[in-house]
């Protein structure tokens, strides 16, 4: 009896410790941060919980460095990302926007991509991409796919970096002539930014933060590549072809990590 106890004990204390080390005690509102880590590129792995997420994704074969410096002046300094550029908490018909939702705890909320800047673009770069994807509560039966948020590519190769609110189209004229995008997991064209369903605890019960006095924090990446070549890929492309389509042509990459709170679901 007294060994069945302590071994009861030492799993919720480890199963807390997990939760808490996910915890992060700041807002998530606030001034800039900067990228250019030197993790290597997690791209080659996709959605978890959107309808157009699949049980598996194209990887990426060949290596390259990553010598891109990414950077955002709207993510504060531990990385949050400001609640404009969240969804407003509905989910959207596939190929529409967000529904608007303007009070309440989605207030403020618009949906919007956010200013980006990047550095060490090298020579010889002919076009540049991004990928946005995130950890953002993985499906069950996909556990180990990303969630995909946004594709862009064919941006010209002197670009230093993107504005706020990039039109949510299939083709960017004001980025530049050739530049697209592709189709996310939410099944729309663009950007769609963080939007994390509410958390379980694995039994189907929502977790009871009265009792349990965490932040639940999700990953966001921004990858940045510098390629070899300007993209033959019509807008709306799928992850899998932008990933087939840039392999063997990245020169460099770059990432940089925003982070973003799930809202508190109580039981």
């Amino acid at each position: 009896m007294r060994t069945s106890r302590f071994l009861a004990l030492t799993v919720s204390v480890l199963l807390f410790v997990a939760l808490v080390s996910a915890a992060c005690s700041s807002s998530d509102e606030g001034g800039a941060a900067s990228g250019g880590e030197g993790a290597q590129p997690a791209a080659n792995t996709g959605g978890g919980d959107g309808p157009a997420a699949e049980s598996g994704v194209y990887a990426i074969k060949q290596t390259f460095d990553m010598g891109i410096e990414v950077t955002s002046p709207v993510f504060n300094r531990i990385r949050r990302i400001p609640k404009i550029y969240a969804c407003q908490g509905s989910r959207p018909k596939a190929g529409q926007s967000f529904e608007q939702s303007g009070a309440g705890k989605y207030a403020g909320r618009e949906n919007v991509s956010p200013t980006l800047e990047w550095t060490g673009i090298p020579e010889g770069t002919q076009s540049i991409a991004l990928l946005m994807d995130s950890d953002q509560i993985a499906h069950e039966e996909t556990p180990d796919l990303r969630y995909l948020h946004w594709l862009i590519w064919n941006l010209p190769s002197d670009t230093a970096g993107l504005p706020e609110r990039v039109a949510t189209t299939m083709e960017l004229a004001a980025l530049g002539p050739d530049t697209r995008q592709g189709t996310n997991d939410y099944d729309v064209v663009g950007y769609s930014g963080p939007c994390p369903l509410p958390v379980t605890d694995g039994g189907g019960q929502h977790l009871d933060y009265r009792q349990v006095k965490l932040k639940l924090v999700f990953e966001y990446l921004f990858h940045v590549y510098a390629l070899d070549t300007v993209l033959e890929l019509p807008g709306g492309a799928t992850r899998d072809e932008f990933l087939q389509a840039i392999d063997g042509h990245i020169l460099s990459g770059g990432v940089i990590r925003g982070e973003f709170v799930a809202s508190k679901q109580m039981n």
